[in-house]
């Protein structure tokens, strides 16, 4: 009798993110799976919530002599108002803004979490 010994191997590997920000991100996509993101992202808790997450990352990053977008005192100046536009262009410059997230690839979220992190925008 032979015996054979098989290896099973994902094809597509695990992103290299981490899981509770990919959770947090698509939660807040699938909110409302038949409106776009710009609308998704439209909820003024929403906005809030990543305001305060936003707040708290780079108070730790100014705390740490680490690159900080925003100076303390910029940091306390910024507005519901201008975190609501930069959620905007960061989806307008992931090219994502107009897809609804039920039509959405793997890759395509994946992008839309990348550009978050670029702005300083995280969701843990």
């Amino acid at each position: 009798m032979d015996s054979s010994v098989i290896r099973i191997e994902p094809r597509h590997p695990k992103p290299p993110v981490s899981e509770v920000e990919m959770d947090e991100l698509l939660r807040i996509c699938f909110q409302r799976k038949n409106k776009t993101l710009n609308s998704n992202f439209n909820n003024t808790g929403t906005i809030t919530t990543l305001l305060q997450k936003y707040r708290k990352h780079q108070k730790y990053l100014i705390e740490n002599n680490l690159e900080s977008q925003k100076t303390a005192k910029e940091l306390e100046d910024f507005t519901v108002d201008q975190m609501h536009e930069l959620i905007k262009t960061v989806l307008a410059d992931s090219d994502n803004a107009d897809k609804r997230a039920r039509n959405m690839t793997e890759e395509d979220f994946l992008i839309v979490l990348l550009q978050f992190k670029k702005s300083g925008i995280v969701f843990e």
